[in-house]
């Protein structure tokens, strides 16, 4: 507006009045106007903020590294990494520090976020398991075929639907859900060491519309027709 107060002056030779509005300058820049952020901007920040892990496990910090040796041979597999915003199939595998509630699903929004169709979500753990007997280290990869922590996986629409999967994260007992993979009782849990997201997109769907848009918008259609 400044700029248009200053043609003002110039172009009429009518004297304008230098009485002043209360909290009013003329010298002051005019305040910026508040911009809606739009979904794309915002899955552009969030897509920024992706942050991986080093390749290289020497590249963390020393208190991050683990001294178990089969660790160290699958960091590739363990460490925190993606496959996004592929045409059917993406994945998010993050690195574990602990089996807390919180750590488990701390992700979801991010990833819900990243997502612009509805697509069906399941998870797998990657873990250490150790012979009782012998001392050996088996490494076994989270799997999108099979090893799945749940039966059915969920179908995501809009963000309301991600609380099913945060009730089911939080009563899922990952530790006993290792446990029932062993090859057989010589075999305990060493370390659960990542979470996997796995996601199917459903073309053709955009997200945030769900179930109830589509119904609505069959019943209407319905209604031109009989």
């Amino acid at each position: 507006m400044a700029p248009f107060r200053a043609h003002q002056k110039t172009a009429h030779t009518k004297p304008a009045s230098t009485k002043k509005r209360p909290g009013e300058d003329d010298d002051s820049e005019p305040k910026p106007k508040k911009l809606k952020t739009t979904h794309i901007e915002r899955k552009t920040a969030v897509s920024s903020s992706w942050q991986e892990d080093p390749h290289a496990i020497i590249d963390l910090s020393e208190d991050q590294q683990s001294s178990v040796p089969e660790y160290r041979r699958h960091w590739h597999q363990i460490r925190t990494r993606f496959n996004r915003q592929n045409r059917l199939l993406d994945w998010y595998n993050y690195r574990l520090s602990s089996l807390q509630p919180q750590e488990l699903t701390a992700h979801l929004d991010q990833i819900f976020t990243d997502q612009s169709t509805v697509f069906k979500l399941n998870v797998s753990f990657g873990f250490i398991l150790r012979n009782n007997e012998t001392g050996e280290l088996q490494y076994h990869y989270a799997s999108r075929n099979n090893h799945q922590a749940f039966e059915e996986p969920f179908q995501i629409a809009t963000a309301p639907d991600l609380d099913q999967v945060r009730e089911a994260l939080q009563n899922l007992d990952a530790l006993e859900w290792v446990r029932q993979r062993r090859p057989n009782s010589k075999w305990i849990v060493d370390t659960v060491t990542n979470i996997t997201f796995f996601i199917t997109k459903i073309r053709g769907h955009p997200i945030g519309r769900g179930k109830i848009y589509h119904t609505i918008l069959w019943k209407t259609a319905g209604s031109f027709l009989g």
